[in-house]
């Protein structure tokens, strides 16, 4: 609380009393008068410039000696207004590695590795779920490691940099014993591979984390998906800033730029990154201001003014992401700059505003809810790379999903749907198999017909072809596409997909599988394919636990302090006849308190200055209630 006059500001001690906190309680705090006085001034010794003040206390009870009014009452009336204040606090990249910057090898700049790390070869990659290491004792059982197949930097682990884009794959420790980590399921055997790898502990040093939900209708936080509108079609709306209804607020893009829509109960998972871990999070909502601020300026990396809007950034370092266009390690996400609501179909008071997560090209990839200080992936394929079940750290492409006429469906049009991705695969070398693409389409058709997929040019930027190349992206002997068929009312489960093999449709398919390949042809599904498919389950990648993010968030968190103004009109003609008996005529009158009351007289606001104020003239006075 603090206290203004006309001519200068001064920050006193104002408390509320007993009584007022009693009436909060109560919801019947309202202020109706005021006292000032000069009680705590001794007119006798007025040579002592800086006489001391009492702090206010809980048990207040009014002005000693209140100054009169011209009608010779001891009070006033007083008056109000609210202002609204925004405390911000600028939060530094909080993480695994540091700020993102291309890296400098002349100037050693650019992105410092953020926890513990340690170089090996690949001749600790054996097929097993054992990895040997050097210091036992920097790794913690329960967390996880991330295997960089590159030395990220050269080879001291005391400096470690994303210098480059670089394979990795995620594993959680299970135990360790020894020299040696215990994983939660087998590593690729890639000892015949030279060179070396970097071992790295997805644990910040300093322990300031942000971490990472996979949430799935399994999952006990799968009310948090319902409560952000990931699950329901009924009861819930999406508006713009105009009030435009959107009909669906999430979508992805198909590898010809088509945009696919995805209904709300077609969400399968979504990654919530959440602030509960950080230290000095201080502020109640993620700062979403579009506009330069030059109180606590926040700068570029070239040291240009910006937004809390764009300093906000995710940067994911140890990912391949195939819609990046830039030659950046990873992937960086930033906050679109319109809001969104989601609202109630069953109350209309409330809406939850929301803005857009976005990659470098602007696709939408997921949400960002300022109020309630997290950050929601919805993009299934970046889901999938935060999950380290999946077994893999690159993200897949969406097919065009197309339909050709035909006498011989396998499934029902008037009454079915038909929901298709697919998966790529390695035979020799299984443990190097990933989890199947997120990214479910979905076919309706007005006609018996096949199913069609084709992929864009230049799709697979991150396939390769050979072994050796498997430490700059991934390599597959196996294209399979899955299918499952459902009513028309219905989503697709994790237990009735059926798994065809189409790798013979490939032209010049030999070994692995060249990228472009894949890219020039249509791969056809017809029903004698689908009757002689398997069953596939989905369930092998499901992620019930809190991890810590791979890599960091910046943004500006802040609060707004709403301020009750009570406004203490004192003119030249009032309020000028002091009762404190040490007073002189002639002498300048001093004001060291004021009092807020209520109706009945009571006390409920005392505010003493630190010093007394002289009483000149027509002053306005203005004690502010933070809440």
């Amino acid at each position: 609380m603090s206290f203004l006059n006309s001519d200068s500001t001064m920050f006193i001690s104002a408390r509320l009393t007993n009584i007022g906190k009693k009436l909060i309680a109560k919801g019947n705090f309202i202020i109706k008068y005021f006292q000032i006085g000069d009680s705590e001034y001794d007119y006798s010794n007025d040579s002592i410039k800086t006489q001391r003040v009492f702090s206010s206390f809980d048990f207040e009870n009014g002005v000693k000696y209140p100054y009169k009014s011209f009608n010779n009452k001891n009070f006033g009336e007083t008056s109000e207004e609210s202002h609204t204040k925004t405390v911000r606090n600028v939060i530094q990249p909080i993480g695994i590695v540091s700020d993102y910057k291309k890296f400098d090898e002349n100037n050693g700049d650019g992105i410092f590795v953020n926890s513990y790390s340690e170089i090996s070869d690949f001749t600790k990659l054996n097929g097993t779920n054992e990895i040997e290491i050097n210091n036992p004792s920097k790794f913690i059982k329960n967390e996880n490691i991330t295997i960089i197949f590159s030395d990220f930097g050269g080879m001291d682990s005391n400096v470690s940099m994303v210098t480059k884009k670089a394979n990795s794959v995620s594993y959680k420790i299970l135990d360790i014993i020894e020299n040696k980590l215990f994983l939660d399921r087998n590593l690729p055997n890639l000892s015949n591979l030279k060179g070396y790898i970097r071992i790295l502990l997805n644990l910040p040093l300093d322990g300031n984390t942000w971490k990472c939900s996979i949430v799935s209708d399994s999952s006990e936080f799968t009310s948090i998906k319902e409560f952000l509108g990931y699950t329901s079609n009924e009861s819930q709306i999406f508006f713009d800033d105009d009030n435009k209804e959107v009909e669906y607020s999430t979508s992805f893009v198909n590898s010809f730029n088509d945009k696919v829509l995805v209904s709300q109960n077609e969400q399968k998972e979504i990654a919530i990154l959440h602030i509960s871990d950080i230290k000095n999070r201080y502020g109640s909502y993620i700062s979403y201001d579009a506009k330069t601020v030059k109180s606590k300026l926040v700068y570029n990396n070239n040291g240009e003014l910006i937004s809390d809007t764009e300093y906000f950034e995710i940067y994911i370092p140890y990912i391949f992401y195939h819609k990046n266009t830039s030659d950046i390690p990873g992937a960086i996400f930033k906050m679109g700059k319109n809001n969104f609501y989601l609202k109630s179909g069953k109350n209309e008071h409330f809406k939850l505003m929301y803005r857009y997560l976005i990659d470098e090209k602007g696709n939408k990839v997921g949400k960002v809810f300022p109020h309630k200080q997290i950050i929601v992936f919805d993009d299934q394929e970046i889901v999938n790379v935060l999950n380290y079940k999946t077994n893999r750290k690159y993200t897949l492409p969406s097919p065009k999903v197309t339909t050709s006429p035909t006498s011989n469906s396998f499934f029902n049009f008037k009454e079915q749907i038909v929901w298709v991705t697919y998966m790529l695969r390695n035979e020799k070398n299984n443990s190097l198999n990933g989890a199947p693409c997120g990214y479910i389409n979905k076919v309706i058709s007005d006609y018996d017909t096949n199913i069609n997929l084709e992929f864009g040019k230049d799709t697979f930027t991150n396939m390769k072809t050979t072994l050796e190349e498997i430490k700059n992206g991934f390599i597959a002997d196996k294209f399979h596409v899955l299918i499952q068929v459902t009513n028309k009312n219905e989503v697709p489960n994790k237990n009735n997909w059926r798994i065809i093999d189409v790798t013979t449709q490939i032209k010049n398919q030999n070994q692995n599988i060249n990228p472009e390949d894949l890219t020039n042809q249509k791969f056809i599904i017809d029903k004698t394919m689908y009757d002689m498919s398997e069953e596939f389950v989905f369930d092998n990648y499901s992620l019930n636990e809190d991890i810590v993010f791979p890599g960091n968030v910046k943004l500006v968190m802040a609060s707004d302090i709403e301020e009750m103004r009570i406004l203490i009109n004192t003119p030249h003609h009032n309020f000028n006849e002091t009762q404190n008996p040490t007073y002189q005529e002639g002498q300048q009158k001093k004001v060291t308190e004021i009092a807020l009351l209520n109706e009945e007289k009571e006390t409920l606001v005392m505010a003493k200055m630190a010093v007394p104020v002289s009483r000149n003239g027509s002053q306005t006075f203005v004690v502010k209630l933070d809440f």
